[in-house]
């Protein structure tokens, strides 16, 4: 028996947040797309990648990866929208 690997709904980000909570409460995620532009998300891959680069990182702990967007200028200077605590 094969099992198909879960998929969740994309949207584009200038979808309203109404929505966006449905398909949450529907599906349990979302992935919204073109939410940062392509500029952006380059700087942070730069800006943080001496960060991952480091020797002993594995990249599958998620409280380490949290603390290098600290190191971002782009992170902290970025403005998105954001809904997070939004969703019950």
């Amino acid at each position: 028996m094969t099992l198909d690997a879960p998929q969740l709904t994309h949207v584009p980000a200038d979808t309203p947040l109404e929505k966006i909570i449905e398909v949450i409460q529907r599906d349990g995620g979302v992935i919204i797309d073109k939410l940062y532009p392509l500029e952006l998300i380059k700087r942070l891959e730069a800006e943080t990648g001496p960060y991952f680069d480091k020797p002993g990182y594995n990249g599958n702990s998620t409280m380490k990866d949290s603390t290098h967007s600290r190191h971002s200028m782009a992170k902290r200077n970025q403005n998105s929208p954001s809904i997070v605590g939004q969703v019950s």
